[in-house]
């Protein structure tokens, strides 16, 4: 993993080689698609309701705890995508149903 990472960063530095963009590249596939974060949005709003916010919160505090920091990306995603279904903005690619 911390080679996933110095690769992401030598590519955002502009540094990139065929070796960090390729582990750049594996990276990027290795997040959760956008399509996930969403639903599991909606699945926390319609379970959680008002509390939504404070559960996916939770959900990221519990993430950074465990010093799991994929985890801990993963549940800041969730949760600006509750706040953002909650405000009614949603990325025009993503689809719920």
């Amino acid at each position: 993993m911390a080679g996933r990472v110095r690769a992401a960063l030598g590519v955002a530095e502009g540094k990139a080689t065929a070796g960090n963009h390729r582990d750049a590249l594996a990276m990027k596939t290795d997040m959760t698609a956008d399509l996930d974060i969403y639903r599991t949005a909606k699945l926390f709003i319609d379970r959680h309701g008002d509390d939504a916010v404070i559960e996916a919160a939770m959900k990221a505090d519990k993430m950074l705890e465990q010093g799991d920091l994929d985890g801990l990306a993963t549940w800041n995603r969730i949760l600006r995508a509750i706040e953002e279904l909650r405000a009614g903005k949603r990325p025009k690619d993503v689809r719920l149903h």
